[in-house]
Formats: structure tokens, C-alpha cells, sequence
């Protein structure tokens, strides 16, 4: 029990102000033993105010994540200069929320669009990552980026 072990996760996700860390498995994979590290692994990183997850395929098919993530990479994946950058961050840091289509989202090539992707990516803004990414999703800062002085 007082044994030191490591683990490293799939990947770590920034949502919002949250952070998780992700283990991806088939389902066929998930035993006794891998949901006992998940139970483990959850209480252990609560305390650190940190989530863990546990996704297989099943949720990953059933869910808006993959697309999602599709549409944010093929934005974000654009050059943009660190003044398109922090004109999108200023923008949205004077306002609560904004929908994407404020900033271009279905617009080819908006460099306002391309920032948020980008912002989203670095965990400067923020989605509802339960609802499929459209023009009339809301956009925000996230917590740590509202006093960030400027810095992305």
C-alpha cells in the first residue's frame, strides 16, 4: 500500500479551469485491476484538485469529443502572430462569454478564430466540451488567464 509507484497518463487535458489527467483503454481491457488504479489514481489526485478519467471507446463514440477536437486542431494547426494571438484573448477577456461566431469560427482562415483555437488548446479559454463545437457555442477565459497580464 505505502509502495511508490508511477503512472503516466494517456495525455492530461485542460478544461476551464481543470485540470485531468486521461487513460485511454479498449473496453476488453478494462479489469478489476484497472478500475481499482482508477479509484486509486482519483482519490489520490482530488487532493491536488486534479481529475482522472478512465475513456474507452464506447464513451469516446458516443460522445461530441473526438469531433470536437477535429475542429479545434484544424484551426489551431494555422499560424497566427502573437498580435492576432492576444487581440483574440482581449477580446474575450472583456466580455463573460462569447458565442464563436464572434470570432469567425465558420469563417476558412479567420485569424480570430485560429486564436481561440489556439487559446482553447494552450487552456487560456474554455468550452462546454459536452456540446458539438458550432458558431452559437460559447467561448470564455478560463480562470488563470483573466489575470495573466497579457502573457499566453
Amino acid at each position: 500500500e505505502n509502495e511508490w509507484r508511477s503512472h503516466i497518463p494517456d495525455f492530461v487535458m485542460i478544461m476551464g479551469d481543470r485540470i485531468t489527467f486521461v487513460e485511454v483503454k479498449f473496453s476488453k481491457d478494462v479489469d478489476e485491476l484497472v478500475n481499482a488504479r482508477t479509484r486509486l489514481m482519483k482519490k489520490l489526485l482530488n487532493r491536488f484538485g486534479v481529475d482522472y478519467r478512465l475513456v474507452t471507446e464506447d464513451e469516446l463514440r458516443k460522445g461530441v469529443y473526438v469531433q470536437n477536437a477535429i475542429r479545434i486542431l484544424r484551426r489551431a494547426r494555422h499560424a497566427i502572430n502573437d498580435v492576432q494571438l492576444l487581440a483574440s484573448l482581449e477580446r474575450l477577456r472583456s466580455v463573460d462569454r462569447l458565442p464563436l461566431a464572434a470570432f469567425g469560427w465558420s469563417v476558412a482562415e479567420s485569424t480570430a478564430a485560429i486564436g481561440i483555437a489556439k487559446l482553447i488548446m494552450s487552456g487560456h479559454a474554455a468550452i462546454d466540451e459536452n456540446i458539438l463545437l458550432s458558431d452559437w457555442s460559447y467561448v470564455w477565459v478560463t480562470k488563470g488567464s483573466q489575470n495573466a497580464g497579457g502573457a499566453v
